[in-house]
């Protein structure tokens, strides 16, 4: 008698992109997930109500005003890309970038675009097996 053995494997949580040549890994767990929206959320309230300070004081903006958004603005920026890329990856980061928030604004857009890319493609996929074996039967 002849046993067959067929056996299930998780997907790793974890995938790794590149960036300016040096890899990171970002992680799909529920938790991480969950903890990148928060921190999303938190940033895009925080540029908002930068933007409003900047836009209050008109064509009379103090350049105090305008360095403390930028830190306020560098700071969340900041707080998203430690979610995403882990403690302490900031400072590399923003060297990458030429010391500039607004390119980094464009990998924090990336790095949205990949987690939406990652959660959607496995829906889409387990949708269409789904469909696909119920067509079946």
């Amino acid at each position: 008698m002849t046993t067959i053995k067929k056996g299930f494997v998780f997907e790793t949580t974890t995938k790794e992109i590149e960036v300016n040549g040096h890899a990171y890994k970002v992680d799909f767990s529920d938790d991480a997930m969950n903890r990148y929206m928060e921190v999303g959320h938190k940033m895009q309230s925080i540029m908002l109500e930068e933007q409003k300070t900047l836009e209050s004081h008109g064509e009379n903006l103090p350049i105090e005003v305008l360095k403390e958004t930028q830190i306020k603005q560098r700071e969340a920026v900041k707080e998203v890309l430690e979610a995403f890329l882990g403690e302490g990856t900031f400072d590399g980061l923003y060297d990458m970038a030429g010391r500039s928030v607004i390119n980094l604004l464009a990998l924090v857009d990336y790095l949205n675009t990949f987690m939406d890319e990652q959660t959607f493609q496995k829906i889409e996929a387990k949708k269409e097996k789904y469909l696909k074996n119920k067509k079946t039967k």
